[in-house]
């Protein structure tokens, strides 16, 4: 029989997503993980969660959810939902996805690491949450007290790096552990609270980024751009001629917009150039040379 643990990593961060996985092995095969020392993520450097994830894949079955950013929010602000809730949805998702790909039968209980202080009450709320018929234990400090859910929250926390790293490169910049404790992470969304869709903005270090913008005065909004910004402005509206529209500018770091089915082209007071949308490669080259 199978045992299986879940945790999540991530539930902090004002950016990026929340990762959860589950991780099942075989009851008599639970020594491995001892052997590997696996406990907490939180206790190994990234170097050592990454060697030990190859391991865990070796000899576990598992699954892994990422949840964005706007998931997030979504679950935050609604009526009936939180984060608690939503991290049970994810979990159930989690619990159904792994056995229909291996049996019910084979699954002797899921262990979770509970996020909610009450333990009794995360129970009721995961049975809502599984269509399958399992034993659920839910504690805290799972990922301490037992090897499989400490699998999982290495898995969970190697993805989150991944899926952070992926954010940096892809926009070519460093906002560093996205975490709102991070002077890095706070100064960046500072600046930047209006040029990326990764944020979490119902996290109060983005909610009080976005304060201190819309309170910003007139003189704020008449002062002059650089030389540079203003000769990168006129070159961009040379794009209106190629089916382009300029739409209102979203905030006051915004500069100008321009927009065709398929692309969004928008320049920013510091200078940068974001262009996103289904043909953004195509005209990415074009912005570059202009």
């Amino acid at each position: 029989m199978l045992i299986a643990g879940i945790d999540e990593a991530g539930r902090g961060p004002v950016i990026g997503p929340m990762v959860m996985a589950i991780a099942a092995i075989d009851e008599k095969d639970v020594f491995e993980l001892e052997t590997f020392g696996i406990t907490d993520s939180k206790a190994f450097s990234p170097e050592e969660r990454k060697a030990l994830i190859e391991k865990v894949k070796q000899i576990c079955e598992y699954e892994v959810e990422i949840v964005t950013p706007k998931h997030i929010d979504e679950a935050v602000t609604h009526p009936s939902r939180n984060l608690n809730i939503l991290e049970a949805e994810i979990a159930g998702k989690l619990i159904d996805k792994l056995i229909a790909r291996l049996g019910a039968y084979k699954i002797k209980h899921v262990i979770l690491d509970c996020p909610s202080t009450n333990p009794k009450t995360y129970l009721e709320e995961m049975k809502h949450h599984v269509k399958r018929d399992v034993q659920l234990i839910v504690e805290h400090k799972a990922d301490l007290n037992h090897r499989i859910v400490g699998a999982a929250s290495v898995l969970a926390k190697v993805v989150r790096d991944e899926e952070i790293e992926k954010l940096k490169k892809e926009h070519d910049i460093d906002f560093g552990s996205g975490y709102p404790s991070d002077e890095k992470t706070a100064r960046f969304v500072k600046e930047h609270y209006t040029e990326y869709d990764f944020f979490r903005k119902t996290w109060e270090t983005y909610k009080r980024a976005a304060g201190v913008g819309s309170q910003r005065t007139l003189g704020t909004f008449a002062e002059d751009l650089s030389k540079p910004v203003r000769e990168k402005q006129k070159q961009l509206l040379s794009l209106l001629q190629g089916g382009f529209v300029q739409a209102p500018a979203k905030g006051v770091a915004e500069v100008l917009r321009l927009k065709k089915p398929g692309c969004t082209i928008t320049l920013y007071r510091n200078g940068k150039v974001l262009v996103q949308g289904k043909e953004k490669d195509a005209w990415q080259k074009r912005v570059r040379m202009s």
